[in-house]
């Protein structure tokens, strides 16, 4: 440690210099450049939203007003009008050819294709139909055909059960309606792996058939083991009653008369419960009020 002389200090302060054995000291004072003090920033002003700054956000963040909402909501509506469901299409077959198809009906303004179950789990199912990357389990596809005009709606439909590549194709309109329960059967206990066809094969001896659906998990495209068969004719629900316990690739299946969902039967049931306890509550209040009439008699005599 270097020796301290007297009025050193006072010396580097006033400009006159100062030993050598107080250099140490006089460069602290000398360059002040390293005692740097942090600036501390300035608060700042809320900003004051203009009504301009708001109209001229994105319409994707800004929620629309309800009158074009309403629009949106009529326009899917005169859409879905014009618009056909067309079932069991083979995967192989592409827009131009089912174009070709719909051309006699009217001008087909767009198709867009459902239930494409994609080789790789990770790929959009979008990308699997245009690419026709689709599992192989899977051999057919979906798709909405949206006609320019709705007059070309009734001569579409009577296309239904044509026959394309040997797969006969399901036609219906995309609006919803309820299912016809005289003219149809379900089906149980069917194979997985079932196809259309095969269902087809084991009912075409009791009728016309209209319509096969079978219900298929929408991840995986596999079936669901159950399905419904639509005939033209209440004649052929009999006679496909009696296939009940019949052969399906190896397995036996349920032939029953189609009902309606099962939520709604549950929904009975339930209220069919609530209306039991109802009553038993009600007898429950009864022999409270007995025995309270009783008691009472007995106190006055």
């Amino acid at each position: 440690m270097s020796e301290y002389v007297e009025g050193a200090i006072s010396n580097i302060l006033s400009g006159n210099g100062g030993t050598s054995k107080n250099n140490k000291l006089s460069s602290l004072f000398s360059k002040p450049d390293r005692l740097k003090l942090k600036k501390i920033p300035a608060k700042e002003e809320k900003k004051t939203v203009n009504k301009d700054e708001i109209n001229a956000v994105d319409d994707k963040n800004v929620k629309r007003p309800r009158r074009d909402r309403q629009l949106k909501k009529r326009r899917n509506a005169d859409q879905e009008k014009r618009t056909v469901f067309v079932g069991n299409i083979p995967k192989d077959v592409d827009k131009k050819e089912l174009k070709k198809l719909f051309r006699k009906c009217g001008k087909v303004e767009s198709i867009r294709y459902r239930c494409a179950i994609p080789e790789n789990p990770k790929l959009p199912k979008k990308a699997a139909a245009i690419n026709r990357k689709i599992n192989e389990k899977r051999d057919s596809l979906n798709a909405y055909i949206v006609f320019e005009n709705e007059e070309s709606i009734p001569t579409a439909l009577k296309l239904n059960t044509t026959i394309l590549k040997n797969h006969q194709l399901r036609i219906d309109t995309s609006c919803k309606k309820q299912h016809d329960n005289k003219h149809s059967v379900f089906i149980g206990a069917l194979p997985f792996d079932v196809k259309e066809e095969t269902v087809r094969d084991t009912f075409q001896d009791c009728g016309q058939i209209l319509n096969v659906r079978i219900i298929r998990d929408r991840k995986t495209g596999m079936g669901k083991g159950f399905g419904y068969i639509l005939f033209n004719d209440k004649s052929s629900v009999e006679l496909a009653l009696k296939l009940d316990g019949s052969d399906c690739q190896g397995r036996k299946i349920r032939v029953q008369r189609a009902v309606k969902k099962q939520k709604e039967a549950s929904k009975s049931k339930t209220n069919i419960k609530k209306d039991a306890k109802k009553i038993k509550n009600s007898s429950g209040d009864v022999k409270k009020r007995i025995k309270n009439t009783k008691v009472k008699a007995k106190t006055r005599k």
